[in-house]
């Protein structure tokens, strides 16, 4: 991860542990979370990277019986996450350095790979590839950067990177035009079984593992 990005949004995530604990729901996902998870086996193993508290998307899948694990760079979040998923299933990191001995049958990477710069986006699908097991599901969304921000709260950084507020704190989001993200994703060797706009600037993608 940038380093930049990582230290402020690892920062900003800390900050606002309890508040988005006790506010975060259901925002858009859960009609993408529902298609992908009728590709998985029963009981199958997701990783949910950048979890934060656990809710509402790891508390869905373990309602749903699914051997759920998950990551994220906020230590203080991971702790409200303990509510949800077991311990030894959380891990407080960077994806980019995140390994296990096993594989996953899905990964979910929500609302997370905006927080990494555009220029590393590549490395982290492969990296993503490289945990699931053959034929293994991801569910992504992406910024995607064609969105119009004159007229909104957003503050542009450069080509890729906008800068937004939530609860107080600042947040960096990084992207490329929708038609770049799919391209990534083939190019990460992937096949994509879905992809849509869900709401203006939000791009979702859902893909199989070649």
């Amino acid at each position: 991860m940038n380093k930049k990005f990582g230290d402020k949004i690892r920062a900003s995530y800390d900050k606002i542990a309890d508040t988005w604990y006790a506010e975060r729901e259901w925002y858009i996902e859960q009609a993408s979370i529902d298609e992908a998870i009728t590709h998985l086996p029963t009981n199958g193993k997701i990783l949910d990277v950048g979890c934060g508290s656990g809710k509402p998307i790891a508390a869905y899948l373990v309602d749903k019986g699914f051997d759920v694990y998950g990551i994220d760079i906020s230590p203080k979040q991971i702790a409200y996450a303990k509510k949800i998923i077991p311990e030894d299933h959380l891990f407080v990191g960077d994806i980019g350095d995140f390994s296990t001995a096993f594989k996953f049958d899905a990964i979910i990477c929500w609302f997370t790979l905006f927080h990494i710069h555009a220029d590393y986006h590549l490395e982290i699908l492969k990296k993503l590839n490289h945990l699931l097991v053959p034929e293994g599901v991801l569910l992504i969304s992406f910024a995607d950067t064609s969105y119009e921000v004159e007229g909104t709260d957003l503050k542009i950084i450069d080509e890729h990177t906008i800068e937004s507020t939530m609860f107080g704190e600042r947040f960096y989001h990084s992207g490329n035009p929708a038609q770049l993200n799919s391209r990534l994703v083939a190019l990460a060797d992937f096949t994509i079984l879905e992809d849509k706009i869900d709401q203006p600037g939000n791009q979702v993608i859902l893909a199989r593992k070649n």
